[in-house]
């Protein structure tokens, strides 16, 4: 997160599907001092909204400015997970490997990011939002060929907003957007259900500021909506009861709507023991994009945890426009993940060649620009690093599928190597020695064993084995 000191204005541009709203803070953004939110009509993905976007932030703020930019809840998945790691650099290795398991999506298609919300001397807990990496990119490359520069693309989101004074640790948050609703349920700092359901046709904007009997007929689709999701959170979630969850409910959506929903779930047998309050607690306030204000602020300031899905290679470490050399470096290293998600018989050396040629032309482009943000040594280094990959044996990716899927969910990985078909893993299990049947009984390892000793840790047991692939 960089340090600014309090001196540059903040603008977080929450996008819906069909809306983009554009909130300014001063250069006292830490305060909360609000300039103006002002609506731009129109997806980001077209060219021309994306410059409008850019044209009221330049309006509004007119000096630097720092750029948040959260994307559609429908896009992403958000869960959260335990995992047994002692270290930071160790959580980070095991990730690597537990994404597989957590979106139906393959790694090399994914962008994700995960936030540590609690920790002890034996586990991590976080949560974890991943995309497809098509959609990252298509609103990655709107912003920039719009001239923005975003230094965090996230989501919006009440599933990431931590307990503040006064909040139940037992919680329910419902966020009602254009698009469709968030529902969330929370305990602590602990997510344990969150899902975003779209509506079949999109709120209006001016909904969400009346006149009653436009909130009061969106409500009643609103309410029966959320209450049929209640059966859906008992079954997915595994949380058969429910009610300390709901004496604590939290409706975040702007104006009346947000009001005459909480009254009309209210009057549900389901609701009627719940105290359910309106975020913002302000009757004038219509804004829809008030937990998009708060998520944004808060991640950006370090004060919560938030995600961030722009790779840390790009991230930029000042606020300038990013230059068309970014474009360039961003599609290098997008040919770097296609050759990674090969095997060795798609690795021709002709790609590495091709390769080698574009990072020459960037370092080129690099002498001219002073402020590209991805330097041409970090992407030689990634050369050099897929070279060797290259020469090496392939990481099979059907491989990893293999040993996600057969190993048990408290069995988490920390590094594997592999030397021809001989193959070492190391990691963290319950049970470390029943692996060993485990990995025996599928089709493509043999010779399964311990190669060192398995050692405690907590109540888990570290372990290496080895085996060969058949």
């Amino acid at each position: 997160m960089l340090d600014l000191g309090g001196m540059h204005n903040l603008a977080i541009v929450d996008l819906k599907e069909q809306l983009c709203s554009v909130s300014i803070f001063s250069e006292r953004w830490s305060n909360n001092n609000h300039i103006k939110t002002v609506t731009v009509t129109g997806s980001f993905l077209q060219p021309e909204t994306a410059q409008r976007v850019r044209q009221e932030i330049e309006n509004v703020s007119g000096g630097e400015t720092s750029v948040v930019i959260l994307l559609p809840r429908i896009v992403a998945q958000i869960t959260s997970l335990e995992i047994p790691a002692t270290n930071t650099e160790t959580l980070k290795k095991m990730m690597e490997f537990e994404v597989m398991r957590i979106f139906p999506i393959p790694a090399e298609k994914l962008c994700y990011d995960y936030c540590v919300t609690d920790s002890d001397e034996a586990n991590y807990r976080l949560n974890i939002a991943g995309l497809r990496a098509e959609d990252f990119d298509k609103y990655y490359e709107s912003a920039i060929n719009a001239g923005l520069s975003p230094e965090i693309i996230s989501i919006s989101s009440a599933a990431s907003l931590f307990p503040t004074a006064g909040c139940a640790a037992k919680r329910t948050f419902i966020e009602i957007t254009p698009d469709g609703f968030e529902m969330s349920i929370v305990d602590g700092t602990c997510l344990l259900y969150s899902r975003f359901k779209r509506f079949t046709i999109p709120i209006a904007e001016e909904v969400f500021s009346g006149p009653h009997h436009m909130a009061e007929s969106s409500a009643n689709i609103i309410t029966e909506q959320l209450l049929s999701e209640i059966g859906q959170i008992r079954l997915v979630a595994g949380i058969n009861s429910l009610s300390d969850f709901l004496k604590a409910v939290y409706i975040a959506g702007g104006g009346l709507l947000a009001s005459r929903t909480a009254k009309q779930l209210s009057a549900s047998s389901i609701f009627e023991s719940s105290n359910i309050e309106k975020l913002p607690k302000s009757q004038t306030d219509n804004s829809f994009s008030f937990v998009s204000k708060l998520t944004g602020i808060e991640s950006y300031s370090g004060k919560r945890t938030g995600f961030n899905f722009i790779p840390r290679h790009l991230r930029s470490s000042s606020v300038s426009g990013v230059k068309r050399n970014v474009a360039l470096a961003t599609a290098v290293f997008i040919l770097l993940l296609a050759i990674w998600a090969g095997t060795v018989v798609g690795v021709k050396q002709n790609m590495l060649n091709r390769l080698g040629d574009e990072l020459a032309a960037l370092k080129s482009e690099a002498s001219e620009t002073e402020k590209v943000l991805i330097k041409v040594e970090e992407l030689q280094r990634y050369s050099s690093s897929f070279s060797g990959f290259f020469e090496s044996s392939a990481l099979n990716l059907s491989l990893l599928s293999t040993l996600t899927s057969a190993l048990p969910r408290n069995t988490h990985l920390v590094e594997i190597d592999i030397r021809g078909k001989e193959i070492a893993l190391s990691g963290i299990s319950s049970k470390a020695t029943s692996l060993l049947n485990t990995l025996e009984s599928t089709a493509m390892f043999k010779d399964v064993k311990m190669i060192g000793p398995v050692k405690a840790a907590g109540s888990k047991e570290k372990f290496k084995i080895g085996m060969f692939r058949e």
